[in-house]
């Protein structure tokens, strides 16, 4: 072994501990050391922000060619899966000296039981939701994909959004819920970390379509809620699946909700549809609720997980 050789890994240790002795601070300033942990992930992000960049392009212009925004949103969630959890994975490795698995990414059976568990949770939640404003006349089908559309298109375009929307419930869990909630938590105190990473999640969705005071009380009670899946699991893949079966449900099987104007499929034509206020949101905030019983009563009966290190071991900070 060559000289070089070994003073390769030396070299990686003292890039690390120097650049981790930016962003770490003395345990007393346990606020500006969370955000400059958070602070570091983000440039990590925006250093890979360039795979989103090509990935919209290419994108765009397969969209141009064969008329479908979905092709758009593919490329998109695919790239914010690689950037998220390249950003997430990097700064666990510099920053906190953990892994991915140290998030509440353990795999195993349970871990599939979770991920299923939530994806049916929210299957019954936006099912609720949807025959209630069916029955209310509040909403009205007037049609179907498979009255104008042969089997195989229905079927994979269903089986597209489902991969689309699993990769959005990895991606937006792994970075708030995984990331963000966690090195707050350590660093503030749970309360604390649920509630600013519920806030930096609504703020992460400011440009979505029907921004506002309504949607913006909805987005923060979203966090409270997926936060809370993660809390009673001590692992992400409960709130991915939960995250990942709205989004499918909302926007494909049931409601239809836009994403930014994109043309994307969906599986039952509606007379137009519009988040229209807090009368909605009531709903929905009682449905989150109903969701929470949903996951207490699953959390019982579940194999019990042991505590996630990153909350538990101080030591990763100091």
């Amino acid at each position: 072994m060559t000289s070089t050789e070994i003073d390769a890994p030396r070299n990686q240790g003292k890039i690390r501990s120097a650049l981790a002795a930016i962003f770490r601070l003395s345990p007393r300033y346990s606020i500006l050391s969370a955000f400059g942990i958070i602070l570091g992930q983000t440039a990590i992000y925006l250093v890979l922000f360039i795979i989103r960049i090509i990935a919209n392009a290419l994108g765009e212009g397969i969209a141009m060619i064969s008329g479908s925004d979905q092709v758009v949103l593919v490329f998109w969630e695919i790239a914010k899966f690689m950037s998220y959890t390249l950003s997430v994975a990097v700064a666990m490795q510099i920053f906190v000296e953990g892994s991915l698995v140290d998030l509440g990414l353990k795999w195993d059976r349970q871990a599939r039981l979770d991920w299923l568990a939530g994806f049916a949770i929210s299957f019954l939640l936006v099912g609720i939701y949807f025959l209630v404003r069916l029955v209310a006349g509040e909403i009205r089908i007037t049609g179907a994909a498979w009255q104008v559309a042969p089997p195989g298109f229905v079927i994979g375009n269903l089986i597209i959004t489902f991969l689309i929307f699993a990769f959005v419930g990895w991606s937006e869990e792994l970075l708030s819920r995984g990331f963000y909630l966690q090195v707050l938590s350590e660093r503030l105190n749970p309360f604390w970390g649920v509630v600013i990473s519920s806030a930096i999640f609504t703020y992460l969705h400011r440009f979505n379509t029907g921004f506002g005071i309504p949607y913006i009380i909805f987005l923060f009670a979203g966090g409270l809620f997926f936060a809370y899946a993660v809390r009673k699991t001590g692992q992400l893949w409960l709130a991915m699946g939960l995250h990942a079966g709205w989004d499918y449900f909302i926007v494909v099987i049931f409601i239809g909700e836009p994403i930014n104007n994109l043309r994307i499929f969906r599986l039952l034509g509606l007379q137009e549809y519009h988040f229209s206020g807090l009368l909605d949101l009531a709903g929905i905030l009682l449905l989150l609720l109903l969701g929470a019983a949903l996951i207490r009563a699953y959390a019982r009966r579940r194999a019990p997980a042991p505590p996630l290190p990153l909350s538990h071991s101080p030591s990763r900070f100091t």
